[in-house]
């Protein structure tokens, strides 16, 4: 089935999109790892997704508004007061868009666990864990989504 479009107004967009937008859309996608994260996904390679994404959380969900979640392919990543005595992990803000992922010993499970640095604006550094992990060191406080 073929679609023309007479309209000048659509049929010039169109043209734009097919000599420029999709190109520069997919030099974004494999720049980023998107592409081989599908790749990945649909069985085509072997690996892990890698990656570190923002989840936003639903508008349905009042008291999560403009927060987000910080994930790294299927993990997702929490504060816990342990890691982060001096912000109040429910109330701080995610500042930088950068993050470091390093291996953390993790006593309760006696191995390196990957965590990730982050920054909120005035410069204070933040810890994320493995979700799984919260909990293990003791009486705490865990907070998933962050006000961005």
């Amino acid at each position: 089935m073929t679609v023309y479009i007479q309209d000048g107004f659509w049929r010039d967009r169109l043209e734009v999109n097919a000599r420029r937008a999709i190109f520069h859309q997919w030099e974004q996608l494999e720049t980023s790892g998107c592409i081989e994260n599908f790749r990945i996904a649909a069985g085509e390679i072997d690996g892990f997704r890698y990656g570190y994404a923002l989840r936003r959380a639903s508008l349905r969900v009042r008291g999560h508004r403009g927060k987000v979640a910080l994930t790294h392919g299927p993990i997702v990543y929490c504060l816990e007061s342990v890691d982060n005595p001096d912000v109040d992990i429910f109330t701080v803000r995610l500042g930088s868009k950068r993050w470091e992922m390093f291996d953390q010993f993790f006593p309760p499970l006696g191995e390196h666990v990957h965590a990730i640095y982050a920054q909120t604006p005035e410069g204070k550094q933040l810890t994320f864990i493995p979700y799984f992990l919260w909990g293990n060191r003791g009486l705490s406080q865990m907070n998933v989504w962050i006000i961005q």
